[in-house]
């Protein structure tokens, strides 16, 4: 938990320190306070190490640092439904190159409750390229101190003959690797929007074989209030998994415009990467 304060501190102190900067212009402090948004959602289903639905909520407050600048600060928790919950934290750099394209680096820190009364950390770090018709993107995972927990040993003594057998749970993160997507909006009717991405992924741990594959994804959207996606991913360890998140955000600008006057703009879109860090259990025996 000490390693945690220390990474909420980190946060709360570039946070504090971009809305000052923000501040220097109270038409930057209004943007950014009228384009924040609170995110909550849920998703159902399998994708690469996810294995069991989730609820989250978040906060994205963009702070602008110029007219062709800007800096979001992004907050994310989850519980899941074995009650075990995680955090991600993290700000990120759009500058704008072009009328029509953005240059993001993405800085983020991630948490997850694990068994055994431990955790597992990780930092991802980000690049996005986002344009009027497509969007790329690439993250990397770099994991934090220990990514494999263990518990007690379970001695069972009373086979016959004499013969013994030690139990010992583990469970260990696969928090190491990289994945990227090419994203284009191939749908737009009114407030309605559809887009879908593709790309590959590669993780490793010390403990499991490596995960490379590929996966997809379709999302529609209503006037950036509501999303759905479905995602898929496969890999030869993992076989065919679908995902299917839902999310409802909530812009601070409806307080003061109507809901449907509410549009994203080039440099808005949410960050996207694999927020949870991936897990696997197993137990390791020993027979005399």
């Amino acid at each position: 938990m000490k390693k945690l304060s220390i990474y909420l501190l980190l946060f709360l102190i570039v946070f504090s320190g971009s809305v000052l900067i923000a501040r220097e212009s109270d038409t930057s402090a209004l943007n950014s306070f009228l384009q924040s948004r609170f995110n909550v959602g849920y998703s159902t289903g399998q994708f690469i190490g996810i294995y069991q639905g989730y609820a989250e909520g978040g906060l994205f407050v963009p702070i602008y640092l110029k007219d062709s600048s800007l800096s979001p600060v992004d907050f994310r928790g989850y519980r899941f439904v074995n009650s075990q919950w995680g955090l991600s934290s993290g700000f990120s750099l759009r500058n704008k190159i072009k009328n029509d394209h953005i240059v993001g680096e993405n800085l983020h820190y991630d948490f997850i409750q694990g068994k055994f009364n431990k955790v597992f950390n990780r930092l991802g770090l980000d690049l996005e390229w986002l344009g009027e018709c497509l969007d790329f993107r690439f993250n990397a995972y770099i994991p934090l101190g220990l990514q494999k927990h263990l518990s007690k040993k379970y001695i069972y003594n009373d086979y016959i003959g004499g013969y013994s057998a030690i139990c010992r749970d583990n469970q260990f993160s696969i928090s190491k690797g990289f994945d990227a997507e090419i994203q284009s909006r191939f749908w737009c009717y009114g407030n309605f929007t559809a887009n879908g991405a593709i790309g590959p992924y590669f993780y490793s741990s010390k403990k499991e074989s490596s995960y490379f594959g590929g996966h997809a994804r379709i999302e529609a959207q209503y006037n950036s209030i509501i999303s759905f996606q479905i995602r898929s991913s496969y890999d030869p360890s993992n076989q065919s998994r679908v995902h299917d998140p839902i999310q409802i955000s909530l812009p601070f600008e409806i307080i003061s415009k109507k809901l449907n006057n509410f549009c994203e703009n080039l440099i808005l879109p949410p960050i996207r990467r694999n927020w949870v860090i991936f897990k696997k259990d197993c137990c390791n025996y020993k027979w005399n």
